[in-house]
């Protein structure tokens, strides 16, 4: 049984820093290093870094667990906040029971068209003053109005595409901003919060209207999130959630492929023959499948196998890229930069906002509805871009058709009649081939690597395209391809699901390996010299070793937690400790903390109870893993008592998060 040292920090007294202890860094001289000891069996960790900061640390907090919960409430509500549109949808436990695809959605009327559907666009209007004003349709049509009547629109915000912001940013805090379409930022939390709760709001006034006496108590909500995303991106997008009003014991994250899994395992696919009668089936057990969630702004891919009837579990880890279906809008925006001027169509997007609202939602429907053998794309010119364009233009062309005969790439493939512009068939696919290459290339990947799988799941937004739809059938064409009806509400419908159901996910597979830093006994040509250094026992150590706790690639159970390990406090006085902790993304086995890959994502804290005269404190600790998220399981010596908490992954410390019922 070995004894191994790590620090934490408490303020000074008078004793001195020596030169060869390693000291923490950013850490003020106002705090000197103690140490806490560990007293583990066969462990490889030696030493981790601890900081002791007394107004850093929030009151430990017990979370529920997630398949506990679906079967307290009466509602099930799901949000899908999507890159490109956002909806919800909700289902009463009564009706779940008879039928679990007994789920209602709400249809969004566009107000100035006759545009229904049943997602509404992801888009949010601030005032001057930075304080809610709409989302959605409400929201276009409102920033519209302020830019058609005059008013001082530089003044307000307009956020459109906004989700992408979290998979972007590779360091995510609370005080992370984003910038709306005229550049000027706003904090991300207040626009993904109120984003949340006016979707929240929406639900709560529709089901108060269905059933007299529903409280908010009544009601689980769950939240879908890009499996893709890192753990940072998830717990904003639950503390957005906890400002909107929804309280944390009432919330679950569903990850957006696997909430979509759990809807088509609902769903027939095949059809079975039974006494000779052909019988239409769902999934059968021992069955995999892969599910290709294509959004607006991702697309993630997980597999599944059909464990049995009630439970499905993933074999590969969830993986993806950018390649939703914006990138086909940005696609059509480029060109018509390039047709027009760039000066013509910026100014045009500034000064006509209604009417590049209208360009794009007719391209969406384009984007769906467009048939491989269709000879031409029709989309509507309006006046305002052409007179714009005129404007700076007038020594050069006298009209756009003028301007089009000057560029032999478009010489027969593009054409202006009237307000009309009729692309060829074979150009107006041309915006498609870069993002669904991208796509079909990683899934010949996934397939090469992962054999036996039956089926292929299209669903998402993106894959209501005719296009996209096309090229996977026919490179998959040994697979069957399985694109369900309303592709687009898989994930949400899914969610509610999983919402009332969350066992049946029974195992995940980690996309990453976690670990804490440690110290090891240094070792002559295993170590790298540049980290070595004498502890103050006098032993020689390496440093910023990578002690992994939980690898990648490994299949985990549902609430499966890592070994317990405990640090044994030997100093009095002790109140807090706080952890780094740190993942992989590259190597499933890193060596240090510095190798490529490796980031630290966030801290573990906690209260240090007991006798605090005592030099014989012990600290029980381990990682949760199994769920939507990684939680800590922390109890104290002499109790079984367990605490559950999310790590501190975005700096709550600086900014505190009140979590109220509304």
């Amino acid at each position: 049984m070995a004894k191994y040292i790590r620090k934490v920090l408490r303020k000074k007294k008078s004793k001195k820093k020596t030169e060869d202890t390693p000291v923490a860094n950013d850490l003020s001289d106002d705090y000197e290093q103690l140490h806490l000891y560990e007293v583990e069996d066969e462990s490889r960790y030696d030493y981790v870094e601890f900081s002791q900061n007394a107004e850093s640390v929030k009151p430990e907090e017990n979370e529920p667990l997630e398949s506990s919960m679906g079967s307290n409430y009466l509602l099930v509500a799901a949000i899908d906040l999507g890159t490109a549109a956002s909806g919800y949808a909700f289902s009463f436990r009564n009706d779940f029971k008879a039928n679990p695809l007994q789920i209602s959605t709400h249809i969004w009327t566009a107000a100035t068209t006759v545009l229904r559907s049943a997602k509404t666009p992801t888009c949010i209007l601030f005032n001057p003053e930075g304080r809610f004003e709409a989302f959605g349709y409400e929201a276009q049509n409102k920033f519209s109005s302020l830019i058609t009547d005059e008013e001082n629109v530089e003044d307000w915000y307009y956020f459109e595409n906004f989700k992408m912001s979290l998979y972007e940013c590779k360091d995510l805090t609370f005080h992370t901003e984003i910038k709306d379409t005229n550049c000027k930022p706003l904090p991300a939390i207040t626009v993904f919060s109120e984003s949340i709760k006016y979707l929240k709001n929406h639900l709560m006034n529709r089901c108060l209207n269905m059933t007299f006496g529903l409280k908010d108590e009544d009601i689980l909500w769950t939240l879908t999130v890009p499996a893709i995303w890192n753990d940072k991106a998830k717990l904003f997008m639950r503390r957005a959630a906890e400002m909107a009003g929804i309280h944390r014991s009432q919330l679950l994250l569903a990850l957006e492929p696997e909430a979509g899994a759990i809807f088509c395992k609902h769903i027939p696919v095949e059809v079975r023959r039974f006494d000779d009668k052909d019988v239409v089936e769902g999934f059968r057990t021992g069955c995999r499948y892969m599910v290709i969630d294509a959004g607006g702004g991702t697309v993630d891919i997980t597999i599944h196998e059909v464990v049995d009837e009630q439970n499905i579990r993933e074999i590969y880890a969830a993986n993806g890229g950018p390649w939703g279906g914006n990138n086909i809008n940005k696609a059509l925006i480029d060109f018509l930069k390039e047709l027009f001027g760039a000066k013509t169509f910026e100014e045009f997007q500034r000064k006509c906002v209604d009417d590049c609202i209208d360009i794009m939602r007719e391209f969406e429907t384009k984007k769906q509805t467009m048939k491989m053998d269709d000879s031409n794309a029709v989309i509507r010119v309006p006046i305002g871009l052409t007179d714009i364009f005129k404007m700076h233009n007038k020594d050069k062309y006298s009209d756009v058709s003028s301007r089009i005969q000057s560029l032999e790439k478009y010489e027969n493939q593009v054409e202006i009649k009237k307000d009309k512009m009729i692309l060829k068939g074979d150009l107006f696919f041309k915006f498609f081939i870069p993002t669904v290459d991208k796509i079909v290339r990683h899934v010949d990947g996934l397939l090469k690597v992962n054999e036996n799988i039956d089926s292929i799941l299209l669903i998402g937004g993106f894959a209501d395209s005719v296009f996209l739809q096309n090229r996977i059938k026919t490179h998959f064409k040994s697979k069957r391809i399985i694109i369900p009806d309303d592709a687009s509400l898989s994930v949400l419908k899914g969610a509610v699901i999983f919402g009332h159901d969350s066992r049946i996910v029974s195992s995940r597979v980690l996309k990453c390996s976690y670990g804490i830093e440690c110290s090891n006994d240094f070792i002559e040509g295993v170590h790298d010299k540049s980290k070595m250094y004498t502890n103050q026992l006098g032993i020689v150590k390496c440093r910023n070793v990578f002690g992994i706790i939980a690898k990648m690639g490994q299949s985990i159970g549902r609430s499966f937690a890592s070994k317990e390990r405990y640090l044994l406090v030997d100093q009095p006085h002790l109140e807090r400790a706080e952890i780094a902790m740190y993942v992989s993304t590259i190597d499933e086995n890193p060596r240090y903390i510095t190798d490529e890959g490796c980031r630290k994502i966030g801290y573990f804290v906690t209260r240090l109870k007991g006798d605090k005269q005592s030099v014989r404190r012990k600290l029980y600790f381990s990682l949760k893993f199994g769920e939507t998220e990684v939680k800590v399981l922390c109890r104290q010596d002499g109790s079984m008592e367990t605490s559950e908490k999310l790590l501190d992954l975005l700096g709550e410390d600086e900014h505190k998060v009140n979590s109220t019922k509304t």
